[in-house]
């Protein structure tokens, strides 16, 4: 559930972010995929996938620092995530049957 919100608000944000100027692509537009608002927030949210996105925009605008920020806290997020998803799997295979 957490995922899910986590994402959609990441893609408004960084949507927007983009639309203002403040994602810029790191190599030449030809050698860059288009920007994808959700893949962009899936792929700074899942901390082992790599989808491509997050290597290929960056926050680089002086005025981006509210984005920059909020990507370090979705970033977080994802790996508080990902090791509680761990963690619960874990103790469901250690369950013994009585």
């Amino acid at each position: 559930m957490w995922i899910i919100v986590v994402t959609l608000v990441g893609t408004v944000v960084f949507n927007g972010a983009y639309e203002r100027g403040e994602l810029t692509p790191v190599k030449p537009a030809a050698q860059t995929m288009p920007f994808q608002p959700f893949v962009y927030s899936l792929d700074v949210l899942l901390p082992i996938v790599n989808l491509g996105q997050a290597d290929s925009y960056v926050p680089t605008a002086p005025q981006a620092n509210g984005v920059r920020t909020y990507l370090w806290v979705q970033e977080g997020v994802g790996w508080l995530l990902a090791t509680a998803l761990v963690a619960s799997a874990g103790a469901t295979l250690r369950r013994e049957e009585p």
